[in-house]
């Protein structure tokens, strides 16, 4: 093959023919219009051999600039005045300039495949610039196209060619891919006469440069390839990732708080996320734990979002809400969850005149998690093109579909719209969330804002200069409940166990042959749930007072008989939700008549009747047998509540005004107690939910400064049922007595939080929480006192409790914390172990006390690495982002991948203190390779994601509308723009701007109305630009690594 001078990347590559000429130089010059550090490493290893090299770049900033002026300017005379006037530049132009190319070296730094060559190149180069042996300068005037590559030779070279060195000029820029994988075109220019000629142009154009070896040394010192840090440094660098662009919204957006009652800087952040998350999903959890204001913070954000607003309150606290809607000055509508019970949206709902408000506000909305409720099926068509705000602190009180259920009702379809790689089905997510294959805060962290007074005393010192949250004591009251019970406990025990509960197990009874026949199938939906509720209802209304459990042996004697009459003179089972609500409200005399009707579908010959009838009797004289056992205690002794009133007379010696709230779970109970107390106390009131409208009064009685009540009416003792520990706010008190006993945590925090408040004055709160022994264990210590007790309630239920919903059942731990009085603070703490809240506190905390230190994280390059002890994992840590998906990961040394937030959060976090520990080269090595493997998973999870994208089913919906338009008009403007329409409709059209179409498609629009509508949307929102930006933002989306961690 001829000798050619061509160099074209495709018979002669750059990369070979550079190296050759190093090899025999002694000097180089390099003057290109930019350079990447993928260039630097095909030459690398030959820079050491050199006396010295210098580079001259450009920068893609000027001439992009440039090249947007010559396409913008209407004369090439402005183009020329353009650039000459660019010549003349400022000492600032300049900086700017040479900083902007130092920013696109850092990025390309910060963009490269972690290695240990890679590594090596870098400090080797980094060795170069600061030795000198490297020199490099940016070219600011005008933009800088030439590519010239000229070498020095060494003497015997230089003799041998008979020239003093050699040039290359051409298209190639100092890249890999100018070098290797480009086609270009490129010639070698020989000869001593252009020799000199290059190093002339290009010593001029050096001489004009700016100095750019100091500024490069420092970023490359600053890589990743030279410093780590210590494993604070990388905790509070993955923190301040997460949440740097929420804090940018907050900062970009102007917050008007004047005009408001005060709100502390905690509950601001939480209207500033709250606003955001609104804005993106049309809907937002405000979960804080009771106590913390979470009115005021609803409040605060309708004020702020300025729409028309519905608030959905509890019956009883309609009135506060009007008054926090003046006070805010909210253009909001209040109307109570009561009156929501239809069971249908239709014109008789009364939501039906609400239909113009915009967002809607729903208090305690865990009152709507179940879509069986007919409160929710009124509720969810009419929130359908609404923001819903959705306050409450305990979101999942049974299951995770309580609050699947409540995101329906600001998300009506099965879209996944959250940032979770791979799943696109929202019902399907929350599938895995059951199963334990996904975790459910996963998803809450991007739409729930929850924070514990742990959190705001860590993170709002300012708040907690002002606010007094006072100290919760618990303590364990014991009591005899075998002397309670006259020495008859066990006895009834026993007898209880003996229950068959026939009446609430009939499927069992029925034939095989109609088993799977309807109605009867119907019953076995219930069976087991009616069965297991009658026997916990029965063990805890035994423990919780004589006078409760009396009554539902009373009540279930009564029924069993009347149930048997039916069944012996009727020959019929009256079973069924009919049969069982008239045998229950009514006298049977009274419906003798109509029982066969209500109950004909229930024939006595398709059950086994003997068999029903014979454990009917059974559980009858085993209740009668039980009702004797009670008749036989005396009325007036009651050890339980002897000792109740132990505990008040020792409150009010200390303090005669003393404020105390008893909770009960049952009215029976509640009752009984008020009866009684007020016979030995004088100011006692109760509350049921029998009160109804009377409650906020009552509720003023008991505590009158914190609901502002002058009146004459005074209540010192308030014995409630949980009616009251939701909403009310009772800080004038700081005792809570709780008569029964806790199986589950979630009523504790409730009822601790009515007088444990922000603006309660006291500085200890007394929670007293009642505890059953009995003789025999009064000899052992607490624990195993609570061992025992536990063990009981499950050799009492035994079986059944699995069918009970998570809430429902015994909570051992929380029941071990509360009667050991553990803190409470512990006890608030749930899965929501990781809050994007709780990172920005941090970091605003940070900022403000200790700036400097918040500089230097802000400013640090991406990629960098520590090294610590694990606590939980070894292995190596990866935060990996791309756009608005962000995933931390922990691979082990088993090759297992951790990537749940909460846990690998858990692992990097440390204080300050923590030092990072040594690495060797092994070591160092397989985190390499381990980061490789990584970004693999992040980029195929990432990749699922981008082909996932498809249009909003309402796009789809206005897109199909358009088509079939396409042939009714002839007029070529109209379908032109239809044309321009039907392009913006695709998977980038704004999810915010979804609800304008679907209230667009549901509305009844002639073709030419709906057409006028949706051109006023495209201009009115600007759907182009929008969609455009969505759409490259999308493309743009480059893995980034963020930082990462050696954990030993």
């Amino acid at each position: 093959m001829p000798y050619s001078d061509i160099i074209d990347n495709r018979n002669t590559k750059l990369r070979d023919e550079v190296n050759a000429l190093l090899g025999s130089s002694d000097e180089s010059r390099i003057a290109v219009g930019y350079l990447y550090l993928s260039g630097f490493y095909q030459i690398a290893e030959r820079l050491g051999d050199l006396k010295e090299v210098r580079i001259l770049t450009g920068n893609t900033l000027q001439r992009e600039t440039v090249e947007v002026l010559a396409q913008s300017l209407v004369s090439e005379d402005e183009l020329v005045d353009a650039v000459e006037a660019g010549k003349v530049q400022k000492k600032s132009v300049k900086e700017g300039i040479v900083n902007e190319v130092a920013e696109a070296i850092t990025r390309n730094l910060q963009a490269l495949p972690h290695s240990a060559d890679r590594e090596r190149n870098i400090k080797r180069l980094s060795e170069f610039i600061k030795t000198g042996n490297v020199k490099i300068k940016v070219y600011t005037k005008h933009p800088l196209h030439a590519k010239a590559y000229i070498f020095k030779y060494k003497k015997e070279h230089a003799e041998a060619n008979r020239a003093e060195g050699i040039g290359i000029v051409g298209s190639s820029n100092l890249t890999i891919s100018g070098f290797h994988h480009n086609t270009e075109l490129n010639t070698y220019v020989r000869g001593q006469n252009n020799y000199e000629e290059l190093n002339k142009w290009f010593n001029a154009l050096w001489d004009e440069a700016v100095p750019f070896n100091e500024l490069l040394a420092e970023r490359f010192e600053e890589s990743w390839a030279i410093k780590t840090v210590n494993p604070y440094d990388i905790y509070i660098l993955t923190l301040y990732h997460l949440v740097k662009d929420r804090l940018k919204t907050h900062e970009s957006t102007i917050w008007n708080w004047e005009g408001m009652p005060k709100l502390y800087s905690f509950q601001k952040a939480a209207i500033m996320q709250a606003h955001e998350t609104l804005n993106k999903y049309n809907g937002v959890f405000i979960s804080d734990v009771v106590g913390l204001g979470k009115t005021f913070i609803g409040a605060g954000l309708l004020r702020h979002l300025n729409k028309r607003a519905l608030i959905i309150s509890p019956p009883g606290l309609i009135e506060m809400w009007k008054e926090f809607k003046e006070k805010f000055r909210i253009d909001a509508e209040v109307v109570s969850r009561g009156m929501i019970y239809k069971g249908i949206y239709d014109d008789h709902s009364i939501l039906r005149q609400y239909e113009n408000r915009d967002v809607v506000l729903i208090d305690e909305s865990h009152h709507f998690r179940s879509t069986k409720a007919k409160r929710y099926q009124e509720l969810q068509p009419f929130l359908a093109d609404k923001q819903v705000i959705l306050m409450t602190a305990t979101p999942q009180n049974t299951s995770v579909w309580n609050i699947y259920n409540q995101i329906k009702l600001f998300h009506q379809t099965e879209e996944n719209i959250f940032p979770i790689e791979g799943e696109t089905h929202l019902r399907n997510l929350f599938k895995k969330a059951e199963d334990g294959r996904f975790q459910i805060r996963e998803l809450l962290k991007h739409v729930l804002i929850r924070r514990t007074r742990k959190q705001i005393k860590q993170f709002y010192s300012s708040d907690i200069e002002e606010i007094r949250f006072p100290e919760r004591r618990l303590e364990t009251v014991s009591y005899d409940i075998n002397e309670t019970y006259h020495n008859l406990y066990e006895d009834i025990k026993i007898a209880l166990r003996k229950l068959t509960l026939a009446r609430y197990n009939l499927w069992d009874y029925v034939i095989d042959g109609k088993k799977d026949v309807e109605p009867y199938s119907e019953l076995k939906k219930v069976i087991a749930t009616l069965r297991v509720f009658h026997r916990i209802n029965l063990f805890k209304r035994l423990e919780s007072s004589i006078e409760a459990f009396k009554k539902t042996i009373d009540n279930l004697l009564a029924g069993y008989n009347k149930f048997y009459r039916v069944i012996e003179e009727k020959n019929i089972v009256p079973a069924g939700e009919k049969a069982a609500d008239a045998l229950y409200r009514y006298e049977l005399d009274d419906i003798w008549d109509e029982i066969e009707e209500i109950a004909r579908d229930y024939r006595a010959e398709d059950f086994h009747i003997n068999r029903l009838k014979t454990d009917i009797l059974s559980d009858i004289y085993i209740l009668e047998e039980i009702k004797r056992y009670l008749d036989s205690i005396p009325e007036d002794d009651d050890k339980k509540l002897e000792r109740l009133r132990e505990i008040i007379e020792g409150i009010r010696r200390e303090t005669a005004d003393a404020k105390v709230l008893i909770f009960s779970e049952y009215a029976d109970t509640v009752n009984h107690l008020s009866k009684k107390l007020k016979e030995r106390f004088d100011h006692v009131d109760s509350v049921t939910s029998d009160a109804g409208e009377e409650i906020p009064r009552k509720a003023a009685f008991f505590a009158p400064v914190a609901n502002n009540y002058s009146g004459p009416k005074r209540v010192d003792i308030m014995v409630a049922t949980d009616v009251l520990s939701e909403g009310y706010n009772l800080q004038d008190a700081s005792i809570v007595v709780n008569y029964d006993l806790h199986w589950n945590p979630v009523r504790l925090i409730q009822r601790a939080g009515r007088v444990d408040r922000i603006g309660s004055e006291a500085e200890i709160i007394q929670i007293k929480n009642f505890l059953p022994v009995d003789r025999v264990e009064k000899e052992l210590n607490l624990k195993s006192i609570l061992r025992k007790r536990i063990e009981e309630i499950h050799k009492h239920i035994g079986e059944d409790s699995k069918i009970l919903e998570e809430g429902e059942r015994l909570n051992e731990d929380a029941m071990y914390c509360i009667y050991e009085r553990k803190e409470m603070d512990e006890m608030e703490q749930d899965d929501m172990e990781f809050s994007f809240d709780e990172a920005e506190s941090l970091i605003k905390q940070l900022e403000k006390d200790r700036p400097e230190y918040m500089a230097l994280i802000k400013k640090m390059q991406l990629g960098l690495r520590s090294a610590k002890t694990g606590k939980k994992f070894k292995g190596t840590y990866a935060f990996f982002r791309a756009g608005d998906i962000a995933k931390l990961m922990v691979q082990t040394p088993e090759s297992r991948i951790v990537d749940d937030f909460s846990e690998v959060i858990n692992e990097i976090r440390c204080d300050k203190d923590c030092t990072e520990v040594s690495v060797n080269e092994e070591q160092k090595e397989k985190y390499f390779g381990d980061l490789e493997g990584l970004r693999k998973v992040f980029k195929d999870a990432i990749s699922k994601e981008r082909l996932r994208l498809r249009p909003h089913s309402e796009v789809l919906k206005t897109k199909k509308r358009l088509q079939d338009m396409m042939g009714l008009f002839s007029n070529q403007e109209v379908r032109e723009n239809i044309e321009r329409l039907d392009k913006v409709l695709n998977e980038y059209f704004p999810h915010q701007l979804v609800p304008l179409l679907k209230r667009l498609n549901k509305g009844k629009h002639s073709e030419e109305q709906y057409l006028n509508e949706l051109i006023d949307i495209y201009n009115r929102e600007r759907l182009p630009e929008i969609t455009d930006k969505m759409q490259k933002d999308e493309t743009k989306k480059q893995i980034e690594f963020v930082c990462g961690e050696v954990i030993l």
